[in-house]
């Protein structure tokens, strides 16, 4: 008999989220968003929409701003009983109502304005630190965060502790420095790739690559970026 209540972990650059699922509420959108799940799909994708006391939004592009190809075609929407109480996750999608696919997201605070016209599937069970700093990331006039946080791994479950994704530290900022700038912008690409790294070939330890990279958050030093590099190309040759 199927989890009546579905728990899936999102880790990400900033912290594990976790999520519960509400399948009675809405079969087809919940389904759907373990089918993606199931598929690594996740894995790589940034939070692109951070509106601080509306929502944080992911599933759907990449760290190179690219919009990634939906493995279906888009859900017949779903009029969920849920409300957007604080932490609600729902469906996101365009202008018409049947066009959801991948995306969704996480609100911050109540938002009954988009009470049954977008669906809500589920709740932020925990990594309530983890949402704050996603919403408090600078961001451009279009929403898009200038360094946006990044799911690494997305699964069924609470939090692996034997695989663990590498711990949230704050960047060292250099104050100062613009090839440090260049350095972590760089990094924020390793880490996609090794987060698509890790979704193509699970039984593969980058582990250490991760934590590679995350040193070269840390420090900005381009000699550190070099060596998570070379690290990264070594397993993605196995």
């Amino acid at each position: 008999m199927p989890d009546a209540s579905p728990i899936v972990t999102l880790e990400t650059t900033v912290g594990d989220i976790v999520l519960e699922l509400d399948p009675a509420a809405a079969p087809a959108t919940v389904e759907n968003f373990l089918y993606y799940l199931d598929q690594g799909y996740y894995a790589g994708v940034v939070w692109h929409r951070v509106v601080p006391r509306f929502v944080a939004q992911t599933g759907g592009y990449t760290t190179d701003g690219k919009r990634k190809t939906p493995l279906r075609p888009p859900l017949k929407f779903e009029r969920s009983p849920l409300k957007h109480t604080d932490g609600a996750l729902g469906m996101a999608r365009a202008q018409d109502h049947n066009s959801g696919t991948s995306e969704f997201y996480i609100t911050d605070g109540t938002q009954r304005s988009l009470d049954g016209e977008y669906c809500v599937f589920g709740r932020l069970s925990s990594g309530r630190e983890a949402l704050e700093r996603i919403l408090k990331t600078p961001t451009r006039p279009d929403d898009w965060p200038q360094d946006p946080p990044i799911v690494l791994r997305a699964y069924a479950g609470k939090p692996d502790p034997a695989n663990p994704a590498p711990k949230y530290a704050p960047p060292m900022k250099l104050a100062g420095s613009a090839d440090a700038d260049a350095v972590r912008v760089a990094a924020r690409r390793l880490r996609g790739r090794a987060a698509m790294l890790r979704s193509r070939k699970p039984l593969l330890a980058v582990a250490d690559v991760e934590a590679a990279i995350a040193q070269v958050d840390r420090t900005g030093k381009r000699e550190d970026l070099e060596r998570a590099e070379k690290m990264l190309v070594e397993k993605e040759k196995r």
